[in-house]
């Protein structure tokens, strides 16, 4: 394919060798930003430069009519064009591009032998394989085994197959992708060759109930859809333009509820794929495919910067990826802290006491993943849900992030006040995204904040959907005594003189805020400390927590607990709902 263009000075000599033109010329054309075109004068040439030009197409920024072509003044001068002619362009087809380049890495070719070229601003790979060679004669009476690559060497494309690939036809007439660029979308790719193969395949009418699918909407986390109603006319002509012929479009949005329904039949973009959020295996693999082939002796160092990002990348998309990783090259390790967006901090050990609910949250999430063969032959499901209740500041949120820390799973969490909405069905509306959220980034924690303020009917309690309801009521003893030892042994507190301890003055501490919540544990310390600032000091003792105790009130009653631990034993059964 070629065209004649009317030649006009670029804007910028930066990149010299491109030659900028309008999409429609491009499509025209059937070239990509990037591809290789061949340039030639329309009329008679300059004398001593009469040979054809090669550059690099690409697309004009802003408005440039589709007749015109901008250069740079290096290459008109080094091809001999003149400001205001008219030049022909054209793709360079694959026999071209091998002329050019084969003899770069090959001195000979013999049949049988595979050549793959890497062409476009995105590379992707074409593969050709050399069916023969001959010297001289193209009647085949001269063939050679091995043919040697000269400046005169030519190549032509043949549709002829090695005797090998007739056990291989069906899937060779069907188009395969070949790319090292795409990372943990297996699955997605494979939907879209199936549909590209079927549509591809001779003999199914388009009359026919059977007819392939002529358009797909992927969808996906972070994205932005334009209102395509004001379009529709011109998306309908473009559906009536392809049909009975061999294309497929391919639209892309945040959600297909954001594109008109006219645009969703049988008859238009009747498929849709879903690019679910990526799991830390296919993070890795998208990590792996932006960053490409190492160097030799870097393999080590590249796999655990790769492993260190997938870990903790929780929700990222492959955009997000190609930033995180773009910034933690640029800036090394020490800036890797900081491009790492807000996942669950919280481990086991910054939790005091709550020994039971720890190893019950653990069960409920570790075992489905650690133990699902153990698990299948016993026909036992993994728990779909779990409900904590208690007082306020008992450490439930604490629990579920710190759960989602030490198990490695993506973790949402949504307060439950932030789903209400004045509009009807938009709360509905607003869980069901949640849902679906969830599960695109499975395995995955979702942890509703609050949940009472969106749902409180006891059919919630039914089983099958909250698998275990576990009481999580204020510390023990014990458990208050390590949350104080954890907080003083933090921070610059002298214990008394007579004990010497902060293992002794955690215990006295412990035993004097009984029913009390690990929230109120916590701010008598911090409490404390600002006494010590106010006095222009930098640690503090005793005698401030002892009036910190007397100044941190209480969020928690007797009444409160008693009622909590009475529903609790209920549940249990342990007594009887009408006593």
């Amino acid at each position: 394919m070629s065209s004649t263009f009317l030649l006009r000075p670029s804007n910028s000599e930066k990149e010299p060798f491109r030659i900028k033109l309008s999409a429609a010329s491009l499509l025209h054309l059937k070239v990509r930003p990037g591809d290789v075109c061949v340039l030639k004068h329309a009329d008679k040439p300059a004398a001593g430069k009469g040979g054809p030009g090669y550059a690099i197409a690409w697309e004009a920024p802003g408005g440039i009519k589709d007749n015109v072509v901008q250069t740079s003044k290096f290459l008109q001068e080094l091809y001999g064009f003149v400001l205001g002619e008219r030049i022909v362009i054209s793709r360079v087809f694959w026999e071209k591009y091998a002329e050019l380049t084969v003899g770069l890495g090959h001195e000979y070719l013999a049949p049988g032998q595979t050549l793959s070229f890497r062409v476009g601003q995105r590379p992707q790979q074409q593969h050709f394989v050399v069916v023969g060679t001959n010297a001289g004669s193209d009647d085949g009476q001269h063939a050679v085994k091995i043919g040697k690559v000269t400046d005169h060497t030519r190549f032509r494309l043949t549709t002829k197959k090695r005797d090998d690939d007739d056990e291989n036809k069906k899937e060779a007439d069907s188009p395969v992708f070949i790319s090292d660029q795409i990372g943990g979308l297996q699955d997605e790719v494979k939907k879209v060759q199936r549909l590209i193969s079927r549509l591809v395949r001779a003999g199914i009418r388009s009359s026919s109930a059977l007819s392939p699918a002529q358009g797909v909407l992927i969808f996906g986390a972070k994205g932005v859809g334009d209102d395509s109603s004001k379009n529709l006319n011109e998306l309908h002509d473009l559906f009536l333009a392809v049909k009975d012929r061999r294309c497929l479009a391919i639209g892309e949005v945040a959600h297909p509820n954001d594109v008109h329904p006219e645009l969703r039949t049988l008859t238009t973009f009747s498929e849709e794929i879903e690019i679910p959020i990526p799991s830390s295996s296919q993070r890795r693999e998208i990590l792996a495919a932006i960053w490409g082939s190492s160097a030799a002796g870097d393999d080590d160092s590249r796999s655990w910067v790769i492993d260190q990002l997938a870990e903790r990348t929780h929700g990222y998309v492959a955009a997000d990826l190609y930033r995180v990783l773009r910034l933690t090259l640029d800036s090394a390790a020490e800036r890797t802290e900081k491009i790492i967006l807000e996942t669950p901090s919280t481990r086991w050990t910054d939790i005091g006491g709550q020994c039971t609910i720890k190893q019950q949250l653990i069960n409920a999430v570790e075992r489905p993943l650690k133990q699902a063969a153990q698990m299948a032959k016993m026909s036992l499901p993994p728990k779909k849900g779990l409900l904590m209740y208690g007082p306020p500041g008992c450490s439930k949120t604490l629990l579920v992030r710190a759960l989602a820390r030490e198990s490695g799973l993506n973790f949402l969490a949504v307060k439950g006040a932030e789903l209400i909405s004045q509009y009807v069905g938009e709360s509905e509306r607003a869980v069901r995204e949640v849902f679906r959220k969830a599960r695109a980034a499975a395995p995955s924690i979702l942890f509703f904040d609050e949940i009472d303020s969106i749902a409180i009917d006891p059919a919630l309690l039914r089983p099958g959907r909250f698998d275990d309801v576990v009481y999580i009521g204020p510390p023990d003893l014990d458990a208050r005594t390590e949350i104080f030892r954890k907080e003083l042994a933090k921070s610059n507190y002298t214990p008394r003189q007579e004990t010497g301890s902060i293992e002794e003055d955690a215990r006295y501490f412990a035993e004097r805020t009984e029913g009390r919540s690990g929230a109120e544990v916590v701010a008598v310390r911090t409490t404390a400390c600002g006494f010590a600032l106010d006095r222009g000091e930098d640690g503090y003792g005793f005698d401030d927590v002892e009036k910190a105790l007397e100044c941190v009130g209480r969020s928690i009653s007797r009444e409160m607990v008693a009622g909590f631990e009475r529903w609790a034993a209920v549940r249990a059964g342990r007594e009887r709902i009408w006593q």
